[in-house]
């Protein structure tokens, strides 16, 4: 047997496949696994609009107060 042939003891993780091709090694990502950043990226946009909803809760409600006050000193 050849030494291209032979097998390779090594096994890459289950995450990534490995090619090897004229002494160059190509890795590959396969398609049903997610980027750690894209991950991250998504839950600060989450904690964001929560973040400007919240504060936009806040903000008509203490309009709100601020109105009734001003109503309720006349």
């Amino acid at each position: 047997m050849s030494s291209e042939q032979s097998l390779n003891t090594n096994n890459p993780p289950h995450d990534t496949v490995n090619f090897e091709d004229n002494n160059q090694k190509i890795s590959k990502k396969k398609p049903n696994s997610e980027d750690i950043n894209s991950l991250l990226v998504k839950l600060r946009e989450k904690k964001k609009s929560q973040r400007q909803e919240n504060l936009l809760f806040f903000g008509v409600f203490g309009s709100i107060v601020i109105t009734i006050g001003i109503i309720a000193t006349f």
